[in-house]
């Protein structure tokens, strides 16, 4: 079965208060983990310290992605946050 249909992320007030939630707990996890914190501060010092790793105004990034801290329940939260968006698309494109 193929499905046909696009993804977007619409802002919204439905999303500011769970992405505001999340980034300031994805901001905490780069403390939590001590690696990553390790590895923060020397992309500050030296941005070619950490080869696919750069620090981008105030995010640290991988490949151009975000990296999250290790923290289970985090990970958890926003895989249900990614999954519970596409529900709402998804139920948006039915009502269309």
């Amino acid at each position: 079965m193929e499905f046909d249909f696009c993804i977007e992320f619409k802002q919204g007030n439905v999303n500011v208060a769970a992405e505001s939630d999340l980034m300031d707990r994805i901001k905490l996890s780069w403390q939590q983990d001590i690696h990553l914190h390790q590895m923060i501060q020397e992309l500050q010092a030296n941005a070619g310290s950490h080869r696919h790793y750069n620090w981008q105004q105030g995010v640290p990034q991988r490949k151009g992605r975000l990296v999250i801290g290790k923290n289970d329940n985090l990970w958890e939260d926003i895989l249900l946050w990614i999954h519970l968006q596409l529900l709402l698309v998804i139920q948006e494109e039915m009502l269309l």
